[in-house]
């Protein structure tokens, strides 16, 4: 959210862009304002897909538990007909 409002909010955080004839104090006070927002954008965005990342990772080995608890039930469940097939023919 901070990252989305830096990006979009810039010109009003930044301000208008000084002149050329404005003393160097204001022009690297803009500089280090544009340097600010863009650093919190990026930090931000980048902080945000390594979040996505494990959040996947986490959803990848949650599903992979399931999915093998799945298998196992399956193969209990083929077991145990076969066996009722095997008792119903003897």
């Amino acid at each position: 959210m901070i990252g989305v409002g830096a990006a979009l909010g810039w010109p009003w955080i930044i301000g208008k862009k000084p002149p050329k004839t404005a003393p160097i104090s204001v022009q690297l006070d803009f500089l280090t304002k544009g340097v600010v927002v863009v650093g919190v954008s990026l930090l931000a965005f980048i902080l945000a897909g390594i979040g996505a990342i494990l959040i996947v990772r986490l959803a990848r080995a949650d599903y992979q538990t399931a999915r093998t608890e799945m298998l196992k039930d399956l193969i209990e469940g083929t077991q145990e007909d076969i066996r009722k097939q095997q008792n119903a023919k003897a």
